[in-house]
């Protein structure tokens, strides 16, 4: 049955890698990014929705329609000592990495609980699991997301909705170029990190994947 899949952040990186993926193997795309024009020739069969993850929840939410699978992916990097960031970076991160999120997904949700049925996977961070230095801000936001993945997991499990935290450690991606730090030659392939994730969806039927940790292994 052909599975119809929200995903944000899709115009690049790990976003985009998981939406040809699933492209490839037939499955009806939904993609947000405030940039996704810059991919519509790649989907043309799918619902391109430019949109900030921020405010436009409803939006978003309205024009993906019956939604079987949603990838929350987006997200922003800011690296430095805390003291240095700024009132607006905390406010943009909490309301791009988390908040957002968790507008979106209650809307989706909602719709997943009345048909008994669905697929959540938070695509969260290593730095869920670990804190960093001069990450502060980046880790705040991924340790929230970890409690609302582990928390909505249990909620969700009387009505056969699967929430999935997945932990990925370094992706080469441009979420560190916008941060101006360097991507390093040791990071893993946003496809590789993809296959993984694509293959939580198609999980054989009496299995919860609820957590999934991706460490790359060149350091």
């Amino acid at each position: 049955m052909v599975k119809r899949v929200l995903i944000t952040g899709a115009s690049s990186g790990l976003g985009k890698a998981i939406a040809e993926q699933l492209r490839d193997m037939g499955e009806e795309l939904v993609l947000v990014s405030r940039h996704i024009d810059t991919v519509s020739d790649e989907f043309p069969n799918g619902i391109l929705i430019s949109a900030d993850i921020t405010k436009d929840f409803d939006e978003i939410a309205d024009k993906a329609g019956d939604i079987d699978v949603l990838i929350n992916n987006a997200g922003v990097l800011y690296a430095g000592p805390f003291e240095s960031m700024t009132d607006e970076q905390i406010n943009n991160i909490f309301e791009t990495n988390i908040i957002g999120h968790m507008k979106l997904t209650k809307r989706v949700y909602e719709k997943m609980k009345k048909k008994r049925g669905g697929h959540i996977i938070n695509v969260i961070s290593s730095l869920g699991l670990s804190g960093m230095e001069e990450r502060v801000l980046y880790c705040a936001t991924k340790f929230a997301m970890r409690g609302f993945s582990e928390a909505l997991e249990r909620e969700a499990r009387p009505y056969n909705i699967v929430v999935t935290a997945v932990y990925p450690s370094g992706i080469k991606t441009n979420i560190f170029k916008k941060a101006g730090l360097p991507e390093r030659d040791k990071y893993m392939d946003p496809k590789d990190v993809a296959k993984l994730i694509v293959d939580l969806i198609y999980a054989p039927k009496g299995t919860r994947p609820t957590m999934l940790v991706i460490r790359r292994t060149k350091y």
